[in-house]
């Protein structure tokens, strides 16, 4: 393979990364939201999101977005770090959920 197909690759593997990151994370933050409105229609409290949670959400999307600043010689680095951040991401949202759940 040239040098050019694997850059395709590697933006290809960029993209789909970048993308199961943004759906993860409008899926979660709908059901975070559902959550609370269920939370609040009960009459219970809900906590904002903590520091943790959010710095959290920013260092996975500094992870998702690294390999669109440093391109990596082979394409399955890229796979690996894109799935670290999307895991990273899964991870933070569902500690969330579980906190809401179990303070309300």
């Amino acid at each position: 393979m040239d040098t050019a197909e694997f850059q395709r690759i590697n933006l290809a593997v960029c993209l789909a990364g970048a993308c199961a990151w943004l759906g993860l994370t409008v899926y979660y933050a709908v059901k975070a939201a559902l959550a609370k409105r269920t939370a609040l229609s009960q009459g219970k409290s809900v906590g904002r999101a903590g520091g943790k949670f959010i710095a959290s959400l920013i260092l996975c999307a500094c992870v998702v977005a690294l390999p669109f600043a440093v391109w990596f010689k082979q394409f399955y680095v890229t796979g690996i770090i894109e799935a670290c951040g999307v895991l990273g991401t899964v991870i933070a949202w569902r500690e969330r959920l579980e906190s809401m759940v179990k303070n309300s």
